[in-house]
C-alpha cells in the first residue's frame, strides 16, 4: 500500500445530501456548505476528492437504493478502488437509525469507510454504541422538525380560514399556488366581485362570463369550476 503524503494523497469520494426542495438551487447554500466542509477536511488530512456526488431533495429516511447519487457514489468507489466516502456529518448519511445501520453494513461489506468531517471515527468498526446513539439523535431531530412544521402549517391554515383564504374544499390555504388571478387579472377580479356582490350573478354564470369575455379557462381548457370562482371572489 502506498504511503499517504501530500504528493500521494488518499483518493476519496465526497457525498452531500439535501432533504428539502426549498434548500436546493443555485442561490441556496446547503450543497456548497457541505462541500466546503468536506474539502477543508480533505485538505487537512492528505486526501484528494476524486469525485463528488449530491442527492438533492432526498430525504434522510430513504434507503440507499432509492438515492441515485449515493448509489452511484458507491459504484464509483468499487469501480475505481476507492475505499473512503467523506460526508459533512452523520445526518447526511441518514436521519433514520435503521437506514443508517443498513448503509453502514452495506459499506462494510464492500470494504468502504465512511468519514464524517465532525467525527471522523464515528463509522469505524467497534464504535457501534456511539454510532447508533448519533443515529437515534438524528432521527429524533428529524421527527421534531416534522412535528414543528406540521404545527406551523396547521396554524397557518386556521389563520387563513379566518381571513377567507381557502382551498377548493373550504379549508384554510397553506400550501400551493399563490392568488394567481389577482396578480395577473386584477381588473377581472374586481369585475367578478361586482357581478357576484352587486348584480347577484350565479357562480356558474360568472364562470361562463369569464370564459366568453376574457378566455380565462382552467388547465384542461374548460371554464372555471364554480368553487374556483368562489375562491377568486374571496380574494382579499
Amino acid at each position: 500500500m502506498k504511503k499517504i503524503t501530500k504528493k500521494n494523497p488518499l483518493k476519496v469520494v465526497a457525498y452531500a445530501r439535501t432533504s428539502s426542495q426549498t434548500n436546493v438551487g443555485k442561490y441556496k447554500d446547503s450543497d456548497k456548505r457541505q462541500l466546503r466542509a468536506i474539502k477543508s477536511y480533505c485538505k487537512n488530512n492528505k486526501m484528494e476528492i476524486a469525485k463528488s456526488f449530491y442527492d438533492a431533495n432526498v430525504s434522510g429516511s430513504l434507503p440507499m437504493d432509492e438515492r441515485k447519487q449515493f448509489t452511484l457514489a458507491i459504484d464509483f468507489c468499487v469501480e475505481n478502488n476507492i475505499t473512503t466516502i467523506v460526508v459533512e456529518n452523520s445526518d447526511r448519511v441518514a436521519r433514520d437509525l435503521v437506514i443508517q445501520e443498513t448503509i453502514f453494513m452495506k459499506c462494510k461489506s464492500l470494504s468502504l469507510k465512511v468519514i464524517c468531517c465532525d467525527n471522523p471515527t464515528l463509522f469505524d468498526t467497534g464504535n457501534q454504541f456511539i454510532r447508533q446513539l448519533y443515529g437515534a439523535i438524528n432521527q429524533h431531530h428529524k421527527d421534531s422538525i416534522v412535528a414543528r412544521l406540521k404545527t406551523a402549517r396547521d396554524n397557518k391554515k386556521k389563520d387563513n380560514k379566518k381571513k377567507r383564504i381557502k382551498t377548493l374544499t373550504g379549508d384554510g390555504k397553506c400550501e400551493g399556488a399563490p392568488q394567481f388571478y389577482k396578480s395577473k387579472y386584477p381588473r377581472v377580479v374586481m369585475k367578478i366581485k361586482k357581478l357576484r356582490n352587486q348584480e347577484k350573478m350565479s357562480l356558474s354564470a360568472i364562470s361562463r362570463w369569464i370564459k366568453d369575455n376574457y378566455g380565462i379557462v382552467n388547465k384542461n381548457g374548460d371554464r372555471l369550476d364554480p368553487t374556483q370562482v368562489r375562491r377568486i371572489i374571496n380574494y382579499k
